[in-house]
Formats: structure tokens, sequence, C-alpha cells
């Protein structure tokens, strides 16, 4: 079973850790979706069948999130207007696109984790405006238990 009482706790592990393309652990740094991979990892849940071909365009690091969030969708519930969250459950926002690209875990309430280009791992708020403006979605791997 996984705990998500721990998520909290994974914070200090990497918050301040540069944005780096790609990135999957706090020794590199991460970018958003290697952030969430890291997360799951870390409570004991691997997200599997989450492969990027070697020459993946860096101009297409944008499209990747949209990807994962396609990928997971026969393991998630995904749902499209965000009403409540719980902890673990995957964020979804858009900027403007018609796209996921952007992609953060909630810890708890409403605060949750991501990797920002520019500013690295942030721990935010989904009720500030600029957030709450460009949430379009989330992904839920984990039963409520």
């Amino acid at each position: 079973m996984i705990d998500v009482a721990h998520l909290p706790d994974l914070v200090p592990l990497v918050l301040g850790k540069p944005f780096t393309f790609r990135g999957r652990s706090p020794e590199v740094g991460f970018d958003c979706l290697g952030l969430v991979l890291w997360v799951y990892e870390q409570l004991g849940r691997p997200i599997l069948g989450v492969e990027e071909p070697d020459n993946y365009p860096e101009e297409w690091w944008n499209l990747r999130p949209q990807l994962f969030i396609d990928g997971i969708r026969k393991h998630a519930t995904y749902l499209p207007r965000v009403i409540s969250v719980r902890p673990g459950d995957i964020l979804c926002f858009s900027f403007g696109a018609p796209v996921v690209t952007h992609v953060g875990v909630v810890i708890q309430g409403d605060h949750f984790l991501h990797s920002f280009m520019g500013r690295g791992v942030m721990y935010s708020r989904m009720s500030q405006a600029y957030w709450r403006g460009q949430l379009c979605g989330l992904a839920r791997l984990l039963k409520e238990t």
C-alpha cells in the first residue's frame, strides 16, 4: 500500500533543485514530468511505460506532459474539471495551449510540487490565481484508502 502521508517528507529533498530537461533525479534536477515520475517512485509506485526515444527533440519538450497523460489514461482516472484534489493527484496545466504542457503532484491540501522552467522545483498553491487559471484537469492514479 502506498502511504501518501509521506509526500510532505519528499519536499525538502527536491525543493530548489534546478529545472533540467529530461531530469529525473535530485542529483541532476528535474523537468515537470521527471519530478512526477520521481515522486511516484519514492512512493513505491513507479509509473511504468513512460518511454522516450533518445532522439526526442528538445523543441517538443512542452508536448511531453500531454503524451504522459495520454499514456497513463488506461491506468488513471482523468478529470477535466478539478473540484477537489487528494494527495498524489497529478495536476495538469495548459498555459493557453490546447494540450497539457505542465504537470505537478498534489502534496497536501492545495499545495503541489512541480518543476518549472527558469525556477526549478517549486512548492505552489492551486489557490493562487496564476495556477488556478492554467489548471485544465488532473489524473488520479491512487485510489482512496
